[in-house]
């Protein structure tokens, strides 16, 4: 991915998320995009750009936006994690 398309893909991430992704996030971003573009048949990132600010229904934002983030859960977490500290 070139430097021009990861810009304009992170301007829509902090635009609809918030989300602030630095420069060293280019590789990330290529590697979560690439299940969208074999979904989807695209053969570029170029392509994806193109697709994404086409889609007028909001279904691909929605997409991609989670496959930028990185989702936490809490779910079999160890309980001692979330238990209060001990005061002495």
């Amino acid at each position: 991915m070139d430097k021009t398309v990861f810009d304009r893909l992170r301007t829509i991430v902090y635009e609809n998320s918030g989300i602030s992704l630095s420069d060293k996030k280019i590789t990330l971003v290529s590697s979560r995009i690439n299940k969208r573009l074999r979904l989807l048949n695209l053969p570029s990132y170029e392509d994806y750009l193109g697709f994404l600010k086409r889609d007028k229904t909001g279904e691909e934002l929605v997409h991609f936006l989670d496959v930028i983030s990185t989702n936490t859960t809490n779910f079999y977490r160890e309980p001692v994690h979330f238990a209060p500290p001990v005061l002495i």
